[in-house]
């Protein structure tokens, strides 16, 4: 026979009783069918009813008493007084938010078309910042090959270094470094600063290091940043110092400008000293993911 919504069901009770043998210190035992509430079983311990309101609590195919049963061979029965608890699907359109619950937060279930969200939510497997409202992504990026996704925001700190292509480090020292960045997506900001006490033992091109994230092998990562400085000889009617980021690295070369053009600061050993300083400065890019 046809019918409209859900599927109808059947249901048969087969009478059944469990038995269980106590030993004065068990209080969970395993039942051979689930069962909703205490109202479905009736419970005897050494031929005594058991209350359902206090004695005993019912969870599936969990029954736990308040105490634990005496020792004594099947002295706990368990008897059934309804059939299997059996579920039928809501039809469609039947089910309204205060029907739901989150398994991994709280609050109501948001199914408008255009959600609010008075907390944080996590993405990509993080968990949810405590605290005020927005999206929190986990501490490794999970990376999107699509180009409209953002999959990644993250802010801390980083420790910038003055080097050069050649040389060693040697005695290099400094009196201050810092560094601060923020990564949303693929784009990178870069702020910091460094002062030399000891300019080490390093010749040739002048780089700054120490970027927290790879810069991205494509040309258009040639981006150039302006500097402030101190204690730095530049070559003969140059002026200004500046910075590119060097592609598939972690590193900016330093160059300096004249009236004809830009030429890149490289001999380390003779144009920066024992007390340069570099920075504030600000440095963006973009990397890979």
């Amino acid at each position: 026979m046809a019918f409209i919504g859900n599927t109808n069901t059947t249901q048969a009770f087969t009478p059944a009783v469990d038995f269980f043998s106590g030993n004065g210190s068990t209080t969970a035992f395993t039942l051979s069918r689930p069962v909703a509430s205490v109202a479905q079983v009736q419970v005897t311990i050494d031929n005594v009813a058991q209350n359902p309101s206090s004695a005993y609590t019912v969870s599936s195919n969990t029954i736990t008493f308040t105490s634990a049963p005496l020792s004594g061979t099947n002295n706990i029965y368990v008897y059934y007084t309804s059939p299997i608890t059996q579920v039928i699907a809501p039809g469609q359109g039947t089910v309204t938010t205060t029907s739901l619950a989150s398994s991994t937060g709280s609050g109501a279930v948001a199914l408008a078309s255009l959600p609010t969200f008075t907390t944080t939510i996590g993405v990509g497997g993080a968990t949810a910042s405590a605290s005020g409202s927005g999206i929190s992504f986990p501490a490794t990026q999970s990376a999107s090959t699509d180009a409209n996704t953002l999959d990644d925001y993250e802010e801390g700190t980083w420790t910038p270094i003055i080097f050069g292509s050649a040389g060693s480090a040697g005695a290099q020292a400094y009196s201050s470094q810092f560094g601060r960045y923020i990564k949303i997506g693929r784009f990178v900001l870069l702020t910091g600063y460094l002062t030399l006490s000891n300019k080490g033992s390093w010749t040739a091109a002048v780089k700054i290091g120490g970027f927290p994230f790879t810069v991205t092998n494509e040309s258009a990562s040639y981006s150039a940043h302006a500097f402030y400085y101190t204690s730095v000889t530049l070559p003969a009617s140059n002026f200004g110092l500046g910075a590119y980021v060097v592609p598939n690295s972690t590193q900016a070369q330093l160059f300096t400008s004249n009236n004809t053009g830009t030429t890149d600061l490289a001999d380390y050993a003779t144009q920066i000293s024992n007390s340069t300083q570099m920075g504030p400065w600000q440095i963006c890019y973009f990397t890979s993911v």
